[in-house]
């Protein structure tokens, strides 16, 4: 019975700890307002306000099925990053850029 209650308690704490982490993640849409590749950020201006997102060597650029790469990114480009929360601040997995943005 103990075994039992235990390998429940493991199971709950596992599915809770991912459920955090998938609530954690975001997808923001906006222009790039600016790049600042000495500390790996871009800056997305939206209707209202502008967020600063942090990338790594791992983000994914994408326009349509191909595949960018970071250097590609321009001041200008609209794109929707797919992003979660990573040591306090927002770390972009994944970026779109529009097709035929300028």
């Amino acid at each position: 019975m103990k075994k039992a209650v235990a390998i429940l308690v493991a199971t709950v704490l596992v599915f809770s700890v991912a459920g955090v982490a998938l609530a954690v993640a975001e997808q923001i849409t906006g222009e790039i307002t600016a790049i600042d590749e000495s500390n790996s950020t871009m800056t997305l201006k939206m209707a209202d306000k502008e967020k600063t997102i942090s990338y790594s060597d791992d983000t994914t650029v994408m326009e349509g099925e191909s595949e960018m790469s970071l250097s590609d990114l321009r001041v200008g480009d609209k794109v929707t990053v797919t992003c979660s929360e990573k040591d306090g601040e927002r770390m972009a997995e994944k970026i779109m850029i529009e097709k035929g943005a300028e």
